[in-house]
């Protein structure tokens, strides 16, 4: 029986330029494809290029069908335009896979044995949350393969989180690896960092290396006419250029005559970004050398270069994985040197005879350099003796019997995780509540009327009314008698908190669900909410998209949910789950609609009460006591858009005394979330709150007396901003990434700022 796979990936060699995993996946596609497997790649293209041809060509050589996620998607009717509005953009582009992926399920009736994503870029995502939600990929197991995730990078770049963006991207990415059936890393030390930071690195956590070149030159290396040295990778901090031109820079104070006798040349890619540097730099900083800088479309192309025009290839990587520069010099026969860092000594095999001879501690110039030296003047027959060395390691490790072999253990290994329970009937009532006041009575008719056409018809409707006008308490106890509702509590309340908590003794059943009185329900909400928390059983709640309309919408929503016609949103909240340290900041975890486990409410004293942020505080509460919650990624009702809206006029970074008591409790609690530096996050919070409030009180006196004000404004923004600056420096020998991260995010710190 032929074995199906589909590799999911964003880079593929030659369409993406040289990249590590580009090359891998070209590799294995091969690969399996010669041993009989059936291989579907899924590429997903940055610039939407046109690769039919190349598709074409690729299926006729190769016997691998290529798709492109972005067409196949559209295909089908999804908008992958649409999966990247109001969307983290690698959240976006995991959709776009999830939709290519079940596109070519149900309608061109492909069966996938496996699926495999890299861990950079959490391609995974959607696909791994809705295979926990949905159940779906049942018969399918979802591999995710440590390359190389974005906080790995951004260490080794010696890069400070500069925006809430990359914070996301590593949740993602962790979530992705965390849920998948199969974790793998081509080396015991991918694994080892990531659960050193948190990670969970399961048991079954297991190791398959990646699969060698498949097409390399066969033209006899000329040991004796090569006259230079080569730089192999990309011009970034992590890949050793630094350590590079530092020991260049070390052997021409030794010799000075070094610099002629020794072409440099820089084979890789350099980008105009943190952690790169550019090649007038790298230039500048080699004054005196014969430096060139040579790029190739394909990787073949490369290795023959190497082959037929080095003296020697460096690649003195201070952080790597499992390194293809590397891998395809031993494959080649290209003599080499490279560092003792990240997964190199399980790649040369530590304390053999090729480590101690071809690498070092790159980052110690004067080693570095006498190494560099010392290969310059190698005998050919000990060379010789070197690159056979390297050639047995290389095809020992990346055996293709032995790579084929691991796949097809994955098969025989049982079921995949993550397959969805029925729900049994009486087990799984819901309580839908609703909270109204005077100001959403008049919404509470359109709310009510979609729960009547919802799918899934085990629940009660309690509505906690606060409204203090006859008329509107009148006019929901008419409207609850039309509907049918269960419960109506009339009681005057502080704030929506504290109305959910009148209601919550109230609620008998297992789950609850919140509904705003001005927001529609899809018919499928409560089925898709129950279904997906007793399908967990892991989280305490769930939360979903929501698609938004406006006051004049109204109508045409109502038919939308009768007639299942296309909406056009003005606009979504797409939220990833509970991302720390960005929950603190803004609500990534999802707005009240959502699904809770009463008893995991009641156990954490219920909703947070004070003004505003009562969901945003309820999920923070959820996650110090010990709860998990999650996010089903699909639009499960409609939120009304309103001026007069309590979210509306809430700001991404309104951060109250009430979230800030929240966040200390937490961080009190369950410090094993945070590392040390959180712990004085609250103070800055509470800082940041104060000038907020002192900036609200002069905007409002400065529209009577401008002209006095705006010499008083002034004078107080350089009096907040130097406290605030005395405030960071004191956290500043702690964590130069926390004082950044409230710098570039803050919203008063990006007003004072801007002033």
């Amino acid at each position: 029986m032929t074995k199906t796979i589909c590799l999911a990936t964003f880079e593929f060699d030659p369409i993406t330029q040289i990249s590590g995993i580009g090359t891998y996946y070209s590799d294995l596609a091969k690969l399996l494809a010669e041993k009989g497997w059936d291989v579907r790649v899924l590429f997903h293209s940055y610039e939407r290029k046109d690769i039919r041809k190349y598709a074409e060509e690729y299926f006729a050589e190769h016997n691998v069908s290529f798709y492109d996620a972005s067409t196949i998607a559209s295909d089908s009717g999804k908008d992958p335009n649409e999966s990247f509005r109001d969307a983290l953009f690698c959240q976006g582009r995991s959709q776009v896979f999830h939709n290519a992926i079940s596109a070519l399920t149900d309608e061109y009736d492909v069966r996938f044995d496996l699926i495999e994503f890299p861990d950079w870029g959490a391609t995974a995502f959607i696909p791994v949350q809705m295979k926990k939600n949905f159940g779906k990929y049942k018969k399918t197991k979802i591999i995710v393969k440590l390359h190389g995730p974005d906080e790995w990078g951004c260490e080794g770049n010696q890069i400070e989180w500069t925006s809430f963006e990359s914070i996301k991207q590593s949740y993602l990415e962790r979530y992705a690896f965390e849920g998948a059936d199969v974790q793998v890393s081509p080396t015991r030390y991918m694994l080892d960092w990531c659960s050193k930071r948190g990670w969970n690195v399961r048991p079954d956590a297991t190791i398959c290396p990646l699969p060698g070149p498949s097409m390399v030159p066969t033209k006899p290396a000329d040991l004796g006419q090569r006259n230079e040295i080569v730089f192999f990778g990309r011009f970034e901090f992590r890949k050793g250029i630094t350590d590079f031109v530092s020991a260049l820079q070390y052997a021409r104070a030794q010799d000075s005559s070094f610099p002629g006798k020794w072409p440099i040349t820089f084979l890789g890619k350099d980008f105009e970004c943190s952690g790169y540097f550019s090649r007038n730099e790298i230039a500048r900083k080699l004054d005196g050398f014969e430096t060139t800088f040579v790029s190739f479309p394909a990787r073949d192309e490369a290795i023959t270069y190497l082959r037929d025009n080095a003296r020697l290839v460096v690649v003195p990587s201070r952080q790597d994985n499992f390194p293809n520069t590397v891998l395809e010099c031993m494959m080649a026969n290209v003599p080499f040197v490279t560092s003792r860092l990240g997964g190199i000594p399980e790649l040369l095999q530590i304390g053999s005879e090729l480590y101690e001879s071809v690498s070092v501690q790159t980052e110690r110039p004067e080693k570095f350099a006498n190494l560099l030296l010392r290969h310059l003047a190698l005998r050919r027959d000990r060379l010789q003796r070197l690159l056979a060395l390297a050639e047995e390691r290389a095809r020992s490790l990346s055996d293709p019997n032995r790579i084929v072999s691991w796949y097809q253990q994955q098969l025989d290994a049982g079921p995949s995780r993550g397959a969805s329970a029925g729900v049994e009937a009486g087990d799984n009532r819901v309580t839908v509540l609703i909270v109204t006041r005077d100001d959403s009575v008049t919404y509470l008719g359109t709310a009510l009327r979609s729960l009547q056409l919802q799918t899934y018809q085990n629940f009660e409707v309690s509505i906690k009314d606060g409204s203090a006008d006859p008329e509107s308490i009148l006019k929901v106890e008419n409207l609850a008698k039309k509907h049918q509702v269960k419960r109506v509590i009339h009681q005057q309340d502080s704030d929506l908190g504290n109305a959910c908590n009148q209601a919550l003794p109230y609620v008998r059943t297992k789950y609850l669900v919140r509904l705003d009185a001005d927001n529609v329900a899809k018919p499928t909400m409560l089925d898709t909410f129950v279904r997906s928390i007793h399908s967990r059983r892991d989280v305490a709640a769930l939360s979903c998209y929501q698609a938004s309309f406006e006051n004049n919408e109204e109508a045409f929503v109502l038919n939308i949910l009768k007639n299942e016609k296309q909406h056009v949103p003005r606009g979504y909240y797409k939220p990833i789950g509970p991302c720390l340290p960005v929950l603190f900041f803004q609500n990534t975890a999802g707005d009240a609609n959502s699904i809770y486990v009463t008893d995991a409410l009641r156990t954490v004293g219920g909703w947070p009460e004070g003004k505003g942020h009562s969901d945003w505080g309820l999920w923070l509460k959820l996650l110090g006591g010990g709860y998990l919650v999650d996010v089903i990624p699909e639009i499960l009702y409609y939120y009304r858009a309103r001026p007069d809206s309590g979210t509306s006029q809430v700001t991404s970074f309104g951060v109250n005394e009430c979230l800030i008591q929240i966040i200390q409790e937490m961080i009190t609690a369950r410090p094993e979330l945070l590392s040390d530096q959180w712990r004085s996050l609250h103070q800055l919070v509470r800082r940041l709150g104060v000038v907020d409030a002192e900036l609200e009180r002069y905007k409002k006196t400065a529209l009577r007396r401008p002209a006095v004000v705006d010499a008083e404004l002034e004078r107080y923004k350089k009096t907040a901003l130097y406290a605030l600056d005395r405030k960071f420096a004191e956290l500043a020998h702690k964590s130069e990434k926390l004082t950044k991260l409230l710098v570039l995010s803050g919203r008063v710190i990006r007003w004072l700022s801007a002033g």
